[in-house]
C-alpha cells in the first residue's frame, strides 16, 4: 500500500469534489503508475457518515443479515423454480433485520 493521496479529495473532470480518496495500492513488482488502484468513498456517502463520526465517534452501517446467491438457471432447475431470477436466501443471522422481518434461509 502507498500513503499517497489518502484523505485527499476525489475530483471529476470539471474539478468538482465527488468523493474522498482513502487508499492507493501499487504493486511492489511494478513501476508503472497506470497499474495503481485507488479506493475512494463517494461524497453522497460521506454526507451520511461524517455527522455520525463527529457526534458519536462511529457509524453504524445498515445491514440485512441474510446470505445467499442470485438464482441462476442451474439453481432454478435444481430446486424446480419456474423462473431463473431472484435471490435465494441460504442463511439468516440471529438478531438481524432479516430475522426480525421473518425471512428464512
Amino acid at each position: 500500500m502507498s500513503p499517497d493521496s489518502g484523505g485527499s479529495p476525489l475530483l471529476d473532470a470539471e474539478g468538482q469534489v465527488v468523493g474522498m480518496n482513502i487508499e492507493n495500492y501499487s504493486s511492489a513488482t511494478s513501476n508503472l503508475r497506470d497499474s495503481d488502484i485507488s479506493f475512494a468513498i463517494p461524497s453522497n456517502s460521506l454526507i451520511k457518515i461524517i455527522p455520525s463520526l463527529l457526534s458519536k465517534g462511529y457509524f453504524l452501517h445498515p445491514w440485512l443479515g441474510a446470505a445467499g446467491a442470485d438464482v441462476t438457471p442451474n439453481i432454478a432447475k435444481a430446486i424446480n423454480l419456474a423462473e431463473d431470477r431472484g435471490f435465494l436466501v441460504i442463511s439468516v443471522a440471529n438478531l438481524s433485520p432479516a430475522k426480525k422481518a421473518g425471512i428464512l434461509g
